[in-house]
């Protein structure tokens, strides 16, 4: 007995020593995995390239500098010095400027994007370790349970009131309970190890106990998920495409150029006066580009537009999705919803009367050991898939609060 009394001590106080771990928050939980992410971290470096790159919209080519000598102007050897530069008409300009912005706020999208898949992600791995939690709870509490059974059935079987089956088949029994408490105990340690990996830190954190029966009252509008960032992303994509076509078409306005030049010229000029060379002349040149309509641009601007339309069938198809998305997830929701308060109030409150009943009538001798074990599996049964129904409603939680942006 005494040994019995200390297996069931050991078993409950296991999950304890198991993990040297801290208990943490739902929200601490969130704000370190967002605080050590290293994506979001990638992405707000992203941000910042993007926002100092704003400042290359007025990129100039390199000016030109030419160097001649030689019989320019007359039989006499002069030089001439030159430098020139391009530039392209100022719309042209401020098209490059608004489409380094669109890539900016794009990375601003992504951040925000990446921040609500985290949350989920936390979320969902939070409460299913609290439920896994509990099955191990529930196992512990059956282990103890057939422990006892077993022993009583090995006193009886050497007073000689129960035959070898009955002894035996408690045994296996339990048997049975010690595997699934290493297979959940197994699944509890994966889980806690991706927790420890999602929150990105050397402290081993374990999900602290709360009310597993507790869901936000949300859902009033299941279209309300336009803002989401998934939208936005998309939506910044067209923007990027229509000011990437806004930018070329604007390439067809010409390029201006101007020039200065300074040289010699040896000799008589024009004005009957001798120049040797070291007298210089200036001379300022201004051109304008003239832009080839037929050309690889015009090609380059229909496949900006095509650009453009591939960008729109993008967004409505992800707006297509993201609405049956949310309207299966909330139908299965109220079903769910429901489902979990039948149980509650008709099947729980039997489980009581299940067992009492059980022990009552196995000790009167009233039903055998098989009846028994039945009776007690319907009532774990009723329990466990309490809580998968409870693990399933809050994935689908978290799910539904993703989508709408909550």
């Amino acid at each position: 007995m005494k040994q019995y009394i200390l297996h069931i001590v050991c078993c409950l106080i296991a999950p304890f020593y198991l993990h040297a771990s801290e208990y943490i928050s739902l929200k601490s939980a969130i704000d370190s995995a967002l605080a050590h992410n290293m994506e979001i971290k990638n992405q707000e470096l992203l941000k910042d390239y993007y926002q100092r790159l704003k400042g290359s919209a007025l990129t100039l080519p390199q000016a030109g500098f030419t160097f001649e000598a030689g019989q320019i102007n007359s039989a006499y050897t002069d030089t001439k010095l030159s430098i020139s530069q391009t530039i392209q008409f100022p719309t042209v300009y401020s098209h490059q400027k608004n489409l380094l912005k669109d890539e900016w706020e794009a990375a601003v999208i992504g951040i925000a994007l990446t921040k609500k898949q985290i949350k989920k992600a936390v979320t969902e791995m939070y409460y299913h370790i609290l439920i896994l939690k509990e099955k191990e709870r529930l196992l512990l509490y059956s282990d103890s349970m057939y422990s006892m059974f077993s022993h009583k059935a090995h006193m009886k079987f050497q007073k000689g009131e129960s035959n070898i089956i009955e002894k035996n088949s408690a045994e296996a029994e339990r048997g049975k309970i010690t595997l699934q408490l290493h297979a959940i105990h197994n699944d509890i340690e994966l889980y806690l190890l991706r927790f420890q990996l999602l929150l990105h830190t050397k402290t081993v954190y374990t999900p602290e106990q709360q009310s597993l029966f507790d869901f936000p009252s949300l859902f009033k509008d299941t279209t309300d998920f336009q803002n989401h960032p998934l939208l936005q992303l998309y939506q910044s994509k067209i923007q990027k495409a229509q000011t990437n076509l806004s930018l070329e078409k604007a390439k067809f306005l010409p390029e201006f150029s101007i020039g200065i030049s300074n040289q010699s010229i040896q000799g008589i000029g024009a004005d009957n006066v001798s120049y040797s060379a070291s007298q210089r002349f200036n001379a300022i040149s201004v051109g304008i580009g003239i832009p080839h309509i037929f050309g690889a641009q015009s090609s380059i601007i229909e496949a900006s537009e095509a650009q453009i339309k591939i960008a729109e069938h993008q967004l409505l198809s992800e707006q297509e999705k993201l609405y049956n998305d949310i309207q299966s997830s909330f139908a299965r929701y109220q079903t769910d919803s429901i489902s979990l308060e039948f149980i509650q109030k008709h099947q729980l409150p039997l489980i009581p009367e299940i067992k009492n009943a059980a022990e009552k009538q196995y000790a009167a001798g009233e039903i055998d050991f098989f009846q028994w074990v039945v009776l007690q599996n319907q009532a774990i049964t009723i329990q466990n898939n309490y809580l998968d129904m409870l693990n399933e409603l809050h994935s689908i939680v978290s799910h539904i609060q993703y989508i709408l942006a909550q």
